[in-house]
């Protein structure tokens, strides 16, 4: 698989036929490693590679479509599997999901103008939106649990699947908020996250969407407002940041 990896990087991430991002083989053999051996040991000679593999894929290699996204989004939810426990943190994780959301979404316009305000994708991801979603039937789809090896192995592109997709890496972000909740660092390694969710349109979204990005956009500037003017921006309490993240929708069981 490294191998692999490095075949397809050496061709050139960018390039539409460079096979950069594992496949449903690879994703299942990846599954079944953290099934069959503790993923918690801080070293394993066999979990131990597969993590830095994973974190390879999603560090180094482009997203150029559905199936890129499709397949990274696997990847992190491999992650929260594989730390669930040791909870170690995974910037690779958190920046390919910042880098998901913005190239499935639309961007925000701005208020006083009405233009669109195009904010600059990571340097990774040079190809621009992949969002396919219509302003007009968007508000209308629900955000359903994206299946996603269908995704990979059938190369969907619809409006729903962009749909799916995009609610799934907001949700995955909630969850790594949950696991990463004691870190003192939490507000600082959130702040690009806002500003990523701070920079979608979410008017041609679903309600239910719209709630879960609100949700989250609003946590570290209701948390600063509530510890008062004297707390540093950059600098929340460690027990505010924990009440909050104990109420986020990450910890609580779906009405659904």
């Amino acid at each position: 698989m490294h191998k692999n990896l490095k075949r397809g990087l050496n061709r050139g991430a960018a390039e539409g036929d460079a096979k950069t991002w594992p496949g449903l083989p690879e994703l299942v053999f990846l599954r079944t490693l953290g099934a069959l051996w503790p993923t918690s040991d801080m070293r394993h000679v066999v979990v131990s590679p597969a993590r830095l593999l994973m974190g390879s894929y999603l560090g180094l290699c482009k997203i150029r479509s559905f199936v890129d996204a499709a397949s990274g989004l696997f990847l992190c939810t491999l992650f929260l599997q594989y730390e669930n426990r040791s909870k170690r943190f995974v910037p690779e994780a958190i920046n390919f999901l910042i880098d998901v959301i913005r190239c499935l979404s639309l961007p925000r316009r701005d208020d006083s103008t009405g233009l669109v305000r195009c904010t600059p994708l990571s340097r990774r991801h040079e190809f621009g939106r992949l969002c396919i979603i219509s302003a007009g039937g968007a508000r209308a789809m629900s955000v359903n649990q994206p299946h996603l090896v269908t995704v990979i192995g059938g190369k969907e592109s619809s409006a729903q699947t962009n749909v799916d997709l995009l609610g799934l890496a907001v949700d995955l972000l909630a969850r790594f908020s949950e696991l990463y909740k004691a870190l003192e660092g939490f507000v600082e390694l959130y702040e690009p996250v806002l500003q990523a969710l701070h920079d979608i349109d979410i008017d041609f979204l679903s309600p239910m969407l719209q709630v879960r990005i609100q949700f989250i956009s609003a946590c570290v500037p209701a948390l600063n407002y509530v510890q008062g003017p004297n707390i540093s921006n950059n600098r929340l309490h460690p027990e505010a940041l924990r009440g909050f993240a104990s109420n986020s929708p990450a910890s609580k069981p779906s009405s659904t």
